[in-house]
């Protein structure tokens, strides 16, 4: 089957692979930690097989590789999200607003498994198959357009969610998808989600809009003059502020200038590409 010509093929069998995933958590009766490993199990073992058997016939070519390129993308990543919350605390201590101590317990496990197999089911479904094969189809500015709009209609429902934090998680989308059509793989984009939610859980509070039991501290904006509270966001938490909106827009404009392709994947690709067509 070429990819080229049957694209919808991968999004109906992605979006059933999903369905499957949902269906056996729910018949085992799991609770959302165990459902998410799950999901995102079914799910990376259909990105993998996707791209093995269907899509280039070739692991190399997987966006899952590991190359020497792996550490580098997934540290930037991680650095990435690191400098945009320091930029982020850094504007709220400057303009009223202060961290706020919550709780010097242990942290639950299972959140930390619930926080990392959420962002990283997120970016197998958002980020994966469906990804590529809009890319191949339509090129890579049609497939992170469309997926970040999904991905931020996707949130949409959160509590507490407004036109701002929309707009910055589709934002997000497109650093995330932009990061995956420059490197080639899916390392960058993980680490950045991974990262991103787990600090934010533990040191600003809600994650789009959610709470987690978690927190070491809060990011207490009450001090914050309401005229300035819109920089920094509402109960969503800090994605729903414009200093969010401006360290994503850096961030995309850093990885299309400074991080680097993979190019043992891009070479696999063209070589698995060729091969077939």
């Amino acid at each position: 089957m070429n990819l080229l010509n049957h694209w919808a093929t991968t999004i109906v069998a992605t979006i059933a692979v999903v369905l499957l995933g949902a269906t056996v958590s729910g018949v085992l009766e799991l609770g959302p930690t165990s459902s998410y490993v799950v999901m995102t199990v079914i799910l990376g073992v259909f990105l993998i097989f996707h791209d093995k058997s269907f899509a280039y016939k070739s692991l190399s070519a997987s966006a899952l590789s590991v190359t020497k390129f792996t550490t580098q993308h997934v540290s930037i990543g991680a650095a990435t999200a690191v400098g945009c919350l320091i930029f982020v605390g850094s504007i709220g201590l400057l303009i009223g607003a202060h961290f706020e101590l919550v709780q010097l317990v242990s942290i639950p496990v299972s959140t930390i498994v619930l926080i990392f197999f959420a962002a990283t089911f997120e970016e197998f479904l958002f980020r994966g198959p469906i990804f590529k094969a809009l890319g191949i189809r339509f090129g890579s500015n049609v497939a992170i357009i469309s997926t970040s709009v999904l991905f931020g209609i996707a949130h949409m429902f959160n509590p507490s969610g407004g036109l701002l934090a929309i707009v910055n998680v589709t934002l997000a989308g497109v650093l995330l998808g932009a990061a995956v059509a420059k490197t080639k793989t899916l390392w960058y984009s993980l680490s950045f989600h991974i990262i991103w939610n787990l600090l934010v859980a533990l040191f600003f509070g809600a994650v789009s809009g959610l709470s987690f039991p978690i927190a070491y501290y809060t990011f207490n904006t009450s001090a914050v003059s309401p005229e300035m509270q819109w920089l920094l966001g509402s109960t969503f938490g800090i994605e729903s502020g414009f200093v969010t909106t401006l360290c994503l827009s850096a961030s995309i404009a850093f990885i299309l200038v400074k991080v680097k392709t993979d190019v043992y994947v891009q070479a696999a690709i063209f070589r698995a590409l060729y091969e077939k067509y």
